[in-house]
């Protein structure tokens, strides 16, 4: 079973569309409201646009207000004079403003970004689940983590079933869909993430930017990931079916139906890969790897920039075998030292 840092919990199942009771304890109930108690200032409706950098050092930060409620910009700028700057947009968005910003070190930022590619399956049952109430994530299995041999390895996962994201998820069109959903109080949903970036010549994919400046993310399904889609498939059809599932189905775009154990072949004849089946990230990693040949060194310094910092999950050098929370939490604690020595 997994811990989970909560209080006040509501069993809500709401946890991946942000907590309603504010239950979870994410920034902005525990480190924003000390950081603000404490003097910081908080710029909230706002988008860091560009970076500027003079002889090695950032000398503004660039940023544009945003209309409340349409996201748009409003037509207004703020402009940051600072002393440091310590970059925390996540894997997608820091390399972002890198690049819109000129500071693309050597080439490498946005690349090796790392998704742990997930595949689902889903599972009815003849007594009511409900799956929408309560923790999303209430287990977790790495069994499978090191499979060993070249081959990807993945860890299992219980699965939210809220009703958007199962029915997101779930194959089939039309009235097999709909007939799905009608049964949404019996069924449960397994996932499992698989750790990219680890294997020789797994390079995962890339943040870069488009002509008009809106990200884009490439990222390439190469034959070891689709093994370990399949094989993760068949671990997830058991496991759903050992746990009393009356039926497991898959997430293909033709669904994969199982009844029993001798069932599990009929996912020999299905095939894996980009718009074969259902495919999701939850974890973004990479695109500003830290290490000696990094976009950052091992300060979280970005190369070439005195006083310029990232601390998030872009600097993580492949995928994790976890989810990358506490890790990032760890970062962060560790880089307090090396961005407040740089101010």
């Amino acid at each position: 079973t997994t811990r989970r840092n909560v209080k006040g919990c509501a069993n809500s199942g709401y946890c991946g569309m942000g907590c309603p009771v504010d239950g979870k304890q994410a920034m902005h109930v525990t480190y924003l409201p000390d950081a603000v108690a404490s003097g910081l200032r908080l710029y909230a409706d706002c988008e860091a646009r560009q970076v500027v950098v003079e002889r090695g050092r950032v000398v503004s930060v660039e940023a544009a207000v945003l209309d409340r409620s349409s996201g748009r910009d409003a037509g207004r700028r703020i402009v940051v004079r600072p002393k440091v700057v310590a970059l925390a947009g996540g894997a997608i968005n820091t390399p972002a403003l890198l690049l819109r910003s000129g500071l693309d070190a050597a080439g490498r930022v946005g690349r090796r970004t790392f998704l742990h590619p997930v595949v689902g399956m889903a599972g009815l049952y003849d007594s009511p689940i409900n799956g929408f109430w309560g923790a999303p994530q209430s287990a977790a299995s790495h069994q499978f983590v090191d499979r060993g041999d070249g081959r990807v390895g993945f860890f299992l996962e219980a699965a939210p079933v809220h009703p958007m994201l199962i029915a997101l998820g779930t194959g089939g069109f039309g009235k097999a869909h709909a007939a799905f959903m009608e049964q949404l109080p019996y069924a449960s949903a397994t996932l499992a993430l698989c750790v990219d970036g680890i294997l020789p010549g797994d390079d995962g994919g890339t943040v870069s930017l488009r002509s008009d400046g809106r990200v884009r993310v490439d990222y390439p399904i190469r034959p070891a990931l689709r093994e370990g889609f399949e094989a993760a498939h068949k671990a997830l059809a058991a496991l759903t079916l050992a746990a009393g599932a009356r039926q497991a189905v898959s997430m293909h775009a033709e669904p994969v139906y199982m009844d029993t154990p001798a069932d599990l072949g009929r996912l020999d004849a299905a095939l894996y890969g980009a718009h074969e089946h259902g495919i999701f990230t939850a974890h973004q990693m990479g695109g500003c790897g830290m290490g000696r040949d990094g976009v950052v060194d091992t300060e979280h310094r970005f190369s070439g920039v005195d006083n310029l910092f990232v601390v998030d999950g872009s600097v993580l050098p492949t995928a994790l075998g976890v989810n990358p929370s506490q890790t990032i939490y760890g970062l962060a604690h560790r880089a307090r030292r090396f961005v407040a020595s740089a101010v």
